[in-house]
């Protein structure tokens, strides 16, 4: 009888042992760029991947990402409470003078994905925006990237001072002071 039951207790042991390899690796896919997802990014945007947005080798385009950026940027603008019609309306514009995307992974068709969203720099005339993408519901590094954007008047488009406004609805909801 002995003999019978030790074989179970060293599976139980054996599956606890993997069920922590397995959370710990979880938590390391989680990792991005030395920050824990939900502590660097207080917002996402979900987004499901549609078959237009594939290529020939079935997975996402890769310009789609900068797509999903800028849609994700929007929406985080809204969220903060500071939305770009609003700021348009207001007399001010922004252009996007820098984006970059790295390529961590790969999406496909109806995968659901998490952009995550910040502002994580605003400087005299610029802002920059941050962002990590995640494949649910396992929490796999997509891609991560940013675009800098300089703000104008909008009839002259000359650069102009980030408005208050905006820096105000970053600091309330990042909960961070704004940068001079």
């Amino acid at each position: 009888m002995f003999g019978q039951r030790r074989p179970a207790y060293y599976e139980r042991k054996i599956t606890i042992a993997l069920d922590k390899t397995q959370q710990l690796v979880t938590s390391l896919v989680m990792m991005v760029e030395g920050e824990i997802v939900g502590q660097k990014y207080k917002f996402y945007y979900p987004l499901r991947v549609r078959y237009v947005e594939t290529d020939a080798q079935r997975h996402v385009f890769f310009g789609n990402y900068l797509t999903y950026f800028d849609v994700s940027l929007i929406e985080y603008t809204r969220a903060i409470g500071y939305n770009y019609p609003d700021m348009v309306t207001s007399g001010v514009d922004m252009f996007y003078v820098e984006a970059n995307c790295q390529y961590k992974g790969r999406a496909y068709f109806d995968d659901l994905l998490h952009v995550h969203t910040r502002i994580g720099h605003i400087g005299n005339t610029s802002f920059t925006f941050e962002f990590a993408i995640y494949k649910q519901p396992a929490n796999e590094s997509i891609a991560t990237g940013r675009i800098v954007a300089v703000t104008v008047d909008a009839r002259t488009e000359q650069p102009v001072r980030v408005p208050d406004g905006l820096r105000e609805a970053v600091a309330r909801f990042e909960g961070e002071t704004a940068q001079p």
